[in-house]
């Protein structure tokens, strides 16, 4: 809005694309339908439809229902579709209606008192309306259990059975159907290694537009005559492409006819043209100053694409192609160090794209004017000089070598077999001499590293040597254990340390003009260590045993288990016995506790009676049962004593006031070795520690007694 054509003008990449947009008016939304009701309850609607071409057509329509706080609230409202009609009135087939609360799909249809609820009606119309103005009647149904009496008397509500009252609202409704869009006639292609020319017709006022993969990709505007002509780049892939055109109004409605009759695949053909590369600096036969600085250089590919890992770059047949780079211009660039010799070099390049299609550039120049250094190595003889990291090297003969390069200041070493390398740095500014370096012969030194338990070679262990002026070397040991390095003559010191062990102390060795193959050492393992140290820090803990565990000893095993759990992987792996044990001690601890819980409660049920005396009420009846007692809480597990403190110290005060009472204490005499004999007047003695408690005599039967005897132990004399 408003109406009216436009013009979209995109500006980016080779060309300008214009596009024409045309806007139009859409009709306004129908009248809303709101009747006010006396006691405020009201209902309303509107909808409309578009259709931008034939097919199924849905209609969407809100309604707000709601009420005043004077009511008590609807208990349903209700929708139905009553009629369609077009614009002369004739009736259609009313289509049926699906009927939601708004923002709220699974709400409830009833309308509480003082509140309002908005329902969305949806429709689907019939797909074979023609395009015009239509009449939709919509029944909105109100159900309450005390309606206003006032209701079914107002138009336009009327009444129906069961307290509800009906009203219809009207929502007009417009149907849109544009004209069929011709598809372009005597369409045709032209494709010439992936530029697509497309030519053809079309009736005035539509356009033309190209599909590609289904995408609408270029719109082709008819001139006065109807023709049109465009073309389009299609990039290239391995995939082939899906291109077609269809018809076109200003609306964006398309034909849905396709043409070129049915869709047409394109294949592309095959990059086969190689990268192109383009030397900047040094250009081919070109006399350069021996410090040119770098190597710069262009790729460019027509269909291809060359990436920075597939080019390589070599000066002199050195590989350069880890300094390769890409400088702010896009170029390709490598940087040179320490200058070139004087003299003829050349350098390679090659490039290749993603259709392994490959490009080499050689150039061959010169550079002239450049200093020179002088080493003279005394035992030098077939020595490797190596300059500035590896940029010159060259082998000193009779006993000196010279190297051309740049002024600066270089790092340089000097590498003999059986001889110590020798490093150092030197100042070029002009023509320089090195002062006279010796090399020294060297001997090989074997170190040997083991385990100090199980004497197993120990692989990746790190010998350091420091040797005279506290040089210091390291080596690593092999799967053997074993290292070697060579040293001069000298008096060295060494130790040995390893991942998992603890390192060795000091140890003192001298080279004197021989071989020294048996250095050793063994390291003792962390792990091990830790283990013992770890035993002996529990050994109370791992001496019990589950017979003899208790509940008390909980801490002891726990704290146990915690220290365990803090070790290493590898102090564990020596631990697995211990852990089983600790493991089995806890477990028993558990069934322990829940032991003292279950005997102690058994022991209360099965001795409740004797439980149940005091001191008070205990006679000599109760004997027996204070005996048993007795007998089974010394049977119990220590766990279980403990939760009966309280019974412990109520059997201690009965046996201590059944020691108090009297019994009759009596017996019967029989003669060892005989049936039959005098067994009458036989005198009996009752002692306690040696002291007579009572005297009796024999019945002629031989029975005897004593009465009113205490509870105790006592001697019986007869």
């Amino acid at each position: 809005d408003p109406a009216g054509s436009y013009t979209i003008t995109v500006n980016g990449g080779v060309e300008e694309e214009y596009y024409t947009l045309q806007v139009i008016q859409i009709p306004a939304d129908g009248p809303v339908f709101e009747v006010s009701q006396p006691e405020g309850l009201a209902a309303a609607g509107v909808a409309s439809a578009e259709q931008s071409a034939p097919g199924t057509q849905t209609l969407s329509t809100q309604v707000p229902v709601y009420e005043t706080s004077g009511l008590a609230g609807l208990d349903d409202v209700a929708f139905e579709t009553a009629y369609l009609k077009d614009a002369g009135g004739n009736y259609l087939a009313a289509p049926d209606v699906n009927v939601r609360v708004f923002a709220d799909p699974a709400g409830t249809f009833d309308v509480p008192a003082g509140e309002r609820k908005t329902f969305v009606a949806e429709f689907t119309l019939p797909n074979d309306l023609v395009q015009g103005t239509y009449t939709l009647g919509l029944n909105v149904t109100v159900s309450a259990s005390a309606p206003p009496s006032a209701l079914n008397e107002i138009a336009p509500w009327s009444s129906r059975p069961g307290n509800a009252s009906i009203r219809t609202v009207e929502i007009p409704v417009y149907v849109e159907v544009p004209a069929n869009v011709p598809a372009p006639t005597a369409a045709s292609y032209d494709e010439d290694d992936g530029r697509l020319l497309v030519t053809g017709a079309t009736d005035p006022g539509y356009l033309a537009v190209l599909f590609v993969d289904d995408v609408a990709t270029a719109i082709m505007v008819p001139d006065s005559f109807g023709s049109f002509n465009g073309s389009y780049t299609l990039k290239p892939r391995t995939s082939v492409y899906e291109v077609y055109l269809k018809g076109a109004d200003y609306s964006a409605n398309y034909s849905t006819e396709e043409v070129f009759t049915s869709s047409i695949t394109v294949t592309l053909l095959s990059d086969s043209d190689a990268p192109v590369i383009t030397v900047l600096s040094p250009v081919e036969g070109a006399i350069m100053d021996n410090d040119m600085g770098q190597i710069l250089f262009e790729v460019t590919d027509v269909l291809g694409t060359v990436v920075l890992s597939d080019i390589t770059v070599s000066l002199d047949s050195v590989d350069l192609s880890t300094g390769l780079y890409i400088d702010g211009n896009g170029r390709y660039a490598v940087d040179l160090t320490g200058g070139l010799a004087d003299g003829a070099h050349t350098i390679v390049i090659t490039a290749a794209d993603n259709s392994s299609n490959t490009a080499v550039k050689t150039v061959n120049f010169t550079s002239a004017g450049q200093p020179v250094v002088t080493f003279t190595v005394i035992n030098g003889e077939g020595a490797t000089v190596s300059l500035a990291g590896g940029l010159k090297t060259a082998t000193v003969t009779s006993g000196a070598v010279i190297i051309g390069i740049s002024d600066g200041t270089y790092s340089y070493t000097i590498t003999k077999e059986g001889y110590k390398t020798v490093s150092g740095e030197v100042t070029v500014l002009g023509d320089t001499t090195v002062p006279t370096i010796t090399l020294e012969v060297t001997y090989d030194v074997t170190f040997t590293i083991t385990d100090d338990d199980s004497g197993a070679p120990v692989a990746g262990a790190t010998i350091t040597i420091t040797g005279p002026g506290s040089e210091t070397t390291g080596i690593t040991t092999l799967a053997g254990g074993t290292a070697t390095t060579a040293l001069t003559d000298g008096t060295y010191s060494w130790t040995a340390s390893a991942s998992g062990y603890t390192a060795t102390t000091s140890q003192n060795f001298t080279v004197a003009g021989a071989p020294l193959p048996g250095l050793a050492a063994a390291l003792t393992e962390v792990a091990r260590i830790d283990a013992e140290n770890y035993k002996t820090a529990h050994a109370a803990a791992l001496a019990l045993t589950v017979g003899t565990v208790r509940v008390a000893d909980e801490t002891i095993v726990n704290a146990a288990l915690a220290a365990y759990d803090a070790l290493t992987a590898e102090a564990k792996a020596k631990l697995t016995a211990e852990k089983s044990l600790l493991d089995s001690l806890a477990d028993q601890i558990e069934a322990l506790k829940i032991a003292a819980v279950t005997d102690a409660a058994n022991f209360r049920i099965a001795h409740a009676a004797i439980l149940a005396e005091t001191v008070e009420t205990l006679t000599v009846d109760d004997k027996d049962a204070l005996f048993a007692a007795r007998s089974a809480y010394d049977g119990l597990i220590p766990e279980a004593k403990a939760n009966l403190t309280a019974e412990k110290t109520l059997l201690d005060a009965l046996y201590q006031q059944m020691r108090t009472f009297g019994f009759n204490v009596s017996g019967t005499l029989a003669l060892q070795g005989r049936t039959s004999g005098k067994l009458d007047g036989v005198t009996i003695t009752l002692s306690d520690g040696g002291s007579v408690v009572a005297t009796t005599v024999t019945n002629a039967d031989g029975s005897y007694a004593f009465d009113v005897i205490l509870m105790g132990s006592y001697t019986l004399k007869a």
